[in-house]
């Protein structure tokens, strides 16, 4: 069991510090709980209770009192670890990680095609004895080595065994790229016909028996536009016969 310490008086201007500090609230948790500890203990509570009060290890409480009675404030808000906590994955784990998230699962023999971030850290543990980190921990070192998921932008494969084959022959039925843009530019390149407007009965318009400027598509123009623009020709040529 600890041993019972008592709290030496304050010497000049500790009072006032410690009382300017408990109201600092930049401070980090660590160094605002150091002074909680002093403060309480002064008030009368046993370092235990202070420590069950703050929320701290008994053995935290205990230690930094008996510095303060050693050295006053002086070390209360210097960090135990300045350099962090250390890393539990070496440089042959993070380059496992990676040699890993880089492949696809079937290289690895696992069934399934794309990997999650559960099952990569799944395989990790038991497979290759990688230490025990959560997923989350795994995705922020593959997003620092700029390793990121990417999604299947191509079809899935098939178990049939005449796949390939009757993928060259559907390839094979459909027309290239050469047809295509030939095909395009004789539609764009062509030349419509004049369509004389039908005189029409009921009031006399400006632009009876006037010629219809042609509609001619430029090489810029696609297929599509082409067409559009060839409808109200074509619905002018058609209500000329039905009168």
């Amino acid at each position: 069991m600890p041993k019972r310490l008592q709290l030496r008086p304050f010497h000049r201007g500790e009072r006032v510090l410690l009382q300017a500090k408990l109201c600092d609230r930049k401070l980090p948790a660590w160094a605002m709980h150091r002074y909680q500890i002093i403060s309480l203990v002064r008030k009368g509570y046993s370092p235990f209770k202070a420590a069950h009060l703050i929320g701290c290890s008994a053995k935290a409480a205990y230690l930094w009192l008996e510095r303060f009675n050693a050295s006053g404030f002086t070390g209360f808000e210097q960090s135990s670890h300045p350099e962090g906590r250390p890393s539990e994955l070496s440089r042959c784990d993070l380059n496992l990680l990676y040699h890993i998230a880089q492949k696809r699962p079937t290289d690895v023999g696992l069934p399934f095609t794309q990997w999650s971030m559960t099952k990569l850290h799944a395989y990790l543990v038991k497979q290759r004895r990688f230490p025990k980190v959560s997923p989350e921990w795994l995705r922020r070192l593959l997003h620092r080595a700029k390793i990121s998921w990417q999604r299947t932008k191509t079809w899935k494969q098939s178990h049939d065994p005449q796949f390939k084959a009757k993928k060259s022959v559907f390839w094979h039925c459909m027309p290239n790229d050469r047809n295509v843009g030939s095909s395009s530019v004789t539609i764009n390149l062509v030349r419509w016909n004049y369509a004389p407007l039908r005189a029409r009965a009921g009031h006399a318009i400006g632009i009876r028996n006037e010629i219809v400027q042609p509609i001619r598509a430029n090489a810029g123009s696609n297929s599509c536009m082409a067409f559009m623009m060839c409808i109200p020709t074509a619905w002018s040529v058609v209500c000329a016969n039905t009168k």
